[in-house]
């Protein structure tokens, strides 16, 4: 049985291929961090005042008729007060409205309540309702 007498050494070119591996780490280990800043500013869709703006415009614009984020976003052609509140919620496609609309699906905006009422050729029908709440007499 050969014992080696002494530790082999990695190869020159193993350790080119560890340090590049370990600038790569660094590299992406920065990226995530600038990411992750960014997502803790709370800037975007999540912020409670942009999304409560989206839904009210939303509500003047459509009332109470269904729509889809689909139509929505055709219909903010014909509409600057909507695009410009879609622009402040950083929505871009129906895509993104349409998550938007499932994450508030009924909980309460200001006096609405979003609702999933069907499906149609576009997507998901929506509708907003006033809230039960801003309906009752005291």
């Amino acid at each position: 049985m050969l014992r080696p007498s002494r530790v082999a050494t990695p190869a020159p070119d193993v350790v080119d291929v560890l340090e590049e591996l370990r600038a790569f780490r660094l590299e992406v280990l920065e990226q995530f961090q600038s990411l992750r800043q960014l997502l803790e500013r709370n800037r975007g869709p999540r912020d409670a005042a942009d999304i409560t703006l989206l839904f009210m415009v939303i509500a003047e614009v459509i009332g109470d008729r269904p729509f889809s984020a689909a139509g929505i976003m055709a219909h903010q052609q014909a509409s600057a007060v909507l695009r410009d509140a879609l622009e402040a919620s950083d929505v871009t496609t129906a895509r993104e409205l349409g998550a938007l609309c499932r994450r508030v699906e009924r909980m309460p905006i200001s006096e609405l309540r979003l609702e999933r009422v069907g499906t149609c050729r576009d997507g998901v029908q929506w509708r907003l309702r006033v809230h039960e709440s801003h309906t009752r007499a005291d």
